[in-house]
Formats: structure tokens, sequence, C-alpha cells
């Protein structure tokens, strides 16, 4: 007779114990609206592998700021802009090993930017355009070529994306 490997290739427990925390606040002046914030990050990572009786932990924490702001130019337009920090912690299997090691993954960073400008010029029109650039100090990226299930993951550094984005809308029953 033939015989059918039916190995277990992993039995692991991940667990990730995640907090966050913020506060942010809206001024009204005049025709400006300003909206600083702040938010607080903290995860806490654990894996055990039950085939290798290992065990590893990780943890991360970070400050995240951001500030809105808008400005009404004129009846029914709006001028609006952002400086937001991002933040993606990476996953529990990416910065723990199966042996309970430590992966140099830190946590995805970028600086992002708006600016743009909405209007409704009468009713049931409406027209936006935004400026957007994303700069990552840290970008988290597949670290084969190929990628897709499986591949590792690693810090590809800095990246920049930035581009335009034009919407309108004109609504026929109006």
């Amino acid at each position: 007779g033939t015989s059918v490997n039916s190995g277990i290739r992993e039995d692991s427990d991940r667990n990730v114990e995640a907090m966050s925390a913020f506060v942010q606040n809206r001024f009204d002046l005049g025709r400006w609206t300003v909206t600083p914030g702040l938010c607080y990050e903290s995860v806490d990572y654990e894996r055990i592998d039950n085939l290798l009786d290992a065990r590893g932990t990780d943890e991360i924490d970070e400050l995240i700021p951001g500030l809105g702001a808008t400005f009404e130019a004129l009846p029914g337009t709006v001028i609006f802009g952002g400086v937001h920090r991002g933040f993606a912690p990476p996953g529990v299997a990416d910065v723990i090993t199966p042996a309970g090691g430590s992966v140099d993954l830190d946590a995805e960073l970028s600086w992002n930017y708006e600016l743009g400008v909405r209007s409704t010029p009468r009713d049931g029109t409406s027209l936006e355009a935004t400026w957007f650039r994303m700069d990552f100090e840290n970008q988290i990226v597949p670290a084969s070529v190929a990628g897709g299930t499986g591949a590792t993951l690693t810090s590809a550094g800095e990246t920049l994306q930035q581009g335009l984005e034009f919407a309108g809308q004109l609504d026929s029953t109006a």
C-alpha cells in the first residue's frame, strides 16, 4: 500500500494586543477650521510555536500626530489641507520567527500631505481636485521579486507616492 504524508507543517498561536488612544480638537475661527490631533498606538506581539516549543514576543509603540485645516474661500467653495503621520504595524508572523526570534522589521511609517479644493457652484453640481503626497520612511514590501503568499517581508526604506485626484458630480434631477 501507499501512505500519504499528512505531516503538520505549522502549529502556532499568534496573539496581538493593541491599544490606541487619541485626542483632537476642532477650532472654528470664522472662515477657517483647524483640527490638530495626536494618537498613541501600542502593539504587543506573541507567537507560540507548538511544534518547536518556542515562544517569542515583540512590542511597537508610536505617537502619531496630525493636522487638518479648511478655509471657506467663497460660499460653496472650500480649500482644505492636511499633514498626518501614517502608521501600520507588521503582522505577528512577520516580526517573530517560528523559533521565537525577533525579525528586524519596524512599523511602516509615512508623512501624508494633501491640498485641495471642493466646490458646489450650483445645486446638483460638485467638483473636487486634490493633490496628495505619501512620503514613506519605511515601506514594508515582499522580500522576493515574485511576492505572493509565503513571501517574507522587508523594509524597503524610503518611497514616495504622489499625484492628483479629480472628481465631479452632476445631478440631472436638480
